[in-house]
């Protein structure tokens, strides 16, 4: 093996990658005609409506997703400030549902980890979820990744839930790459950050080290794995939503409900 290697989803050295659809399952309501109420009645047990997950279960891959249940005028200030804090937190549950719907078909095990003093959403059984304390996004990756490690698993996929594409097929696939012989998976979003993460044992505290909250994420990663002679598998680029580019891009493209129509220069949605 050469001392670094990357591969991507398109390249002819990784044809049991899949390329992935242009859409998977879009939600027909837009979110400016149906909008959550703070009301927990309004949540809907999503346990009871997500398909059971099927086909990869082996105890030693586990999958791990951050985010967090929304609160009204909390949370991506951009969009709030064009449509609303009433559309800002739509957006977010469901970008949250349509991230963990994807996940929970995806048979591995499962850990949500949310902000300290947030409520967990409902999960089904196959769902562990615990809060963690506030910190440095590289620092609670690197932490969770660890702590899997201990307790034995041997290949660990890990994204934070704004990321509405990424469907079950290239959750698989990053599995996949692990399982015959990557080091590392990255996906990077299409601003140079990096939607998801994937890593057996060998990558240390690489992810403790990047750039987080710049667009050199994705950049360094490869830079500090080429120096560790790592394996990288490279999933497509895709759209992590948080600001309102964001969000008309994968409106555009189906994942997601479109913006809510502005009237005049007011900055809120017209009716």
């Amino acid at each position: 093996m050469p001392p670094s290697e990357t591969r991507t989803a398109t390249s002819s050295c990784s044809c049991r990658l899949l390329e992935g659809p242009t859409r998977v399952r879009p939600r027909p309501a837009t979110l400016c005609a149906t909008v959550y109420q703070l009301k927990s009645s309004q949540f809907p047990d999503v346990a009871a409506t997500r398909t059971p997950s099927t086909g990869r279960e082996s105890g030693e891959e586990l999958l791990i997703v951050f985010g967090h249940v929304p609160s009204l005028g909390v949370g991506l200030k951009e969009i709030t400030r064009a449509h609303g804090p009433q559309a800002a937190y739509s957006l977010q549950r469901h970008l949250l549902d349509t991230c963990l719907q994807h996940a929970s078909e995806v048979a591995v095990r499962k850990w949500f980890r949310y902000p300290v003093g947030t409520p967990a959403p409902p999960l089904a059984n196959d769902w562990s979820s615990r809060p963690h304390e506030p910190g440095p996004i590289g620092e609670l990756i690197t932490v969770a990744m660890a702590e899997g490690f201990e307790r034995g698993f041997q290949r660990i996929v890990l994204f934070y839930a704004d990321c509405p594409s990424l469907v079950p097929e290239f959750l698989e696939s990053a599995f996949e790459a692990l399982e015959n012989g990557d080091d590392l998976v990255l996906g990077p979003t299409r601003r140079g950050g990096l939607y998801l993460v994937g890593a057996d044992r060998k990558v240390g505290d690489l992810f403790g080290s990047l750039p987080w909250g710049t667009h050199q994420v994705f950049a360094v990663a490869q830079r500090h794995a080429q120096e560790g002679h790592l394996r990288v598998f490279v999933l497509p680029p895709k759209v992590a939503v948080e600001y309102l580019e964001d969000w008309r891009e994968a409106a555009s493209e189906g994942w997601i409900p479109p913006p809510p129509v502005v009237s005049g220069g007011s900055g809120r949605p017209e009716g």
